[in-house]
């Protein structure tokens, strides 16, 4: 097993791993971080910026957020 960074990205993608974009799975919890993360000014509501992720049980899908 191997555990590696990539500090540098060359001319030509690697299949699989630089050649698509990944979404976040987790993010910023706190809000002044959230703020700066969507670039938000101070009186925005940031609990609808924050990042969820989906959790399936059977054919039901709840999402889960950090809470603010």
């Amino acid at each position: 097993m191997l555990h590696l960074i990539i500090t540098q990205k060359g001319e030509n993608d690697l299949p699989g791993i630089t050649d698509e974009m990944e979404p976040r799975r987790l993010g910023p919890k706190r809000a002044n971080k959230i703020r700066l993360l969507y670039n938000a000014q101070k009186g925005v509501d940031v609990r609808k910026l924050v990042i969820r992720r989906p959790i399936q049980k059977g054919d039901v899908t709840n999402y889960k957020a950090p809470k603010i």
